[in-house]
Formats: structure tokens, C-alpha cells, sequence
């Protein structure tokens, strides 16, 4: 996932794109602060749109070619228990992200949240990830690292990936951006009760 530096550029260009068409807006200085568990959030209130988004990133210098076949197969697990719940959050290598309305926000963030602090990493998903990948990799549809390919795939086990998120997503490395409609009190209060029992 990202490095600081490369979240904070991250930060500024959702910001800047994310609200580029409302220019008459108002949109105030983002505001940083920690939970207890160590995780920061970053948070730009934007009172001219009627969405918030929010990215989940994680400073990870742990992921390399040896362990991006467990990366991608994360990536996907994450992604298939939050697809369950219909709510358009997404996971990628570079973090997780969400758009919602103002009004749904809470709900959406609560999902978020729920697949990131306990993803559903049983073999089934496990083996549904991997064939996933395995169809990408044979219509050369998607990019992935050399290191990804059916051997290396073959290969990782359960364990193998619980390991990889146990040591990767971890409060202290994290990062929540939120941007939108939504003032910093509000957005601590929702990333506290969400995120602050995370450890």
C-alpha cells in the first residue's frame, strides 16, 4: 500500500479531484488528528457537494515482489465482504476507498471499517481470490507483478495471507482520509466509533 509521502500526495489529489466542479464552494483547510490505537485521519470538509469520500491506506514498506501474490489475494477477499453488502467500497493495492452521500456515510464507513478490522480470510474466499487472478492472468487483461502467476499462487496458503495482513494492516500504519460534506467533529466521531477499538 502507499508511503507517507506518496499518501499525502494521494490526499491532495482526491481533495483537488474530487472537487474540481464545485468551485463556489467552500472548502475548508484539512484537519489531522490520532485515534487511540494510533491510526490518522485526515479530514477536508467541503460544504458544496452533497458526497464524502474517504481512502483507508496503510504506510507499508513490507510489500515487495516476495509477498504481492498475498497482496492481490487480499485485496480481493477485502473486496468480496465488501461487495456483499452493496456499497460500492473497493480495495486495491494501493488502499481502500469509498464515495457515498452525506446521509449515507456513517453506514458505508461502518462497512468499510467491518472489512478492514475482520475480513472474511477462510479458504473459500481464499480459493475464489486465486482463480479470480488466475482468469486475469490468462486473458492478460490485468497487470501484475512477474512474482504473480499460477505457481506462486499455488503455492500461498491461508496462513500465508492472514500472516501478510496480520503484519500489514495495522493501526499504527494506517491512514483514513475523509473529504466531503462533513465537519472534522462529526468525521472524528464517526472514525472513533469505528475504527478506535481497532488494534
Amino acid at each position: 500500500m502507499l508511503t507517507t509521502k506518496k499518501l499525502f500526495i494521494a490526499t491532495i489529489a482526491l481533495f483537488a479531484t474530487q472537487f474540481v466542479q464545485a468551485q463556489s464552494s467552500t472548502m475548508n483547510n484539512p484537519v489531522s488528528f490520532k485515534l487511540s490505537n494510533g491510526m490518522t485521519v485526515i479530514v477536508a470538509e467541503n460544504t458544496g457537494t452533497d458526497k464524502i469520500y474517504s481512502s483507508f491506506t496503510v504506510d507499508n514498506e513490507t510489500v515487495d515482489e516476495n509477498n504481492a501474490a498475498a497482496q492481490n489475494i487480499l485485496n480481493l477477499m477485502l473486496n468480496e465482504t465488501a461487495s456483499e453488502a452493496e456499497t460500492g467500497i473497493s480495495f486495491d493495492n494501493k488502499g481502500g476507498n469509498l464515495a457515498s452521500l452525506a446521509t449515507d456515510f456513517n453506514k458505508a464507513l461502518s462497512i468499510m471499517s467491518g472489512s478492514i478490522k475482520t475480513p472474511a480470510l477462510n479458504q473459500s474466499s481464499l480459493d475464489k481470490a486465486k482463480q479470480t487472478i488466475i482468469e486475469h492472468l490468462k486473458a492478460q487483461d490485468r497487470y501484475y507483478p512477474v512474482s504473480v502467476n499460477e505457481a506462486s499462487l499455488a503455492q500461498l496458503t491461508l496462513k500465508d495471507v492472514q500472516a501478510f495482513y496480520e503484519k500489514s494492516i495495522t493501526p499504527s500504519k494506517a491512514f483514513l482520509t475523509i473529504a466531503g460534506n462533513i465537519d472534522p467533529t462529526t468525521a472524528r466521531a464517526f472514525a472513533k466509533k469505528e475504527f478506535d477499538s481497532w488494534k
